[in-house]
């Protein structure tokens, strides 16, 4: 059983790796140095996902790679398949998490 830590904003995140869409084995401690955020939507056929999205797109002034970078967590499978998802670079990236529980 996995021990979850609840983290607030500021806090440094857990050393993990994770499938995205461009890196089979994406290890997330390359990103230090910068503002990440974080985003677990679930799904891009929702539409609260969705906008929030878009919402996030809109910012490509801070997500630039340099001063900051998103990261989107999806668990749906059909994000991929269906080619719902693609990252945009500089600033997005997208982590596939789609273990079952």
């Amino acid at each position: 059983m996995s021990a979850y830590v609840k983290l607030t904003p500021g806090d440094p995140a857990p050393w993990f790796h994770v499938r995205s869409l461009s890196n089979p084995r994406f290890v997330f401690n390359t990103v230090g140095g910068r503002y990440s955020v974080l985003c677990f939507f679930g799904t891009v056929a929702a539409p609260h996902s969705r906008a929030a999205l878009e919402a996030v797109f809109g910012r490509g002034q801070f997500f630039n790679d340099t001063t900051a970078a998103f990261f989107g967590v999806s668990q749906d499978s059909n994000d991929e398949a269906e080619k719902r998802l693609a990252d945009r670079i500089p600033g997005y990236r997208f982590f596939l998490d789609l273990m079952e529980l």
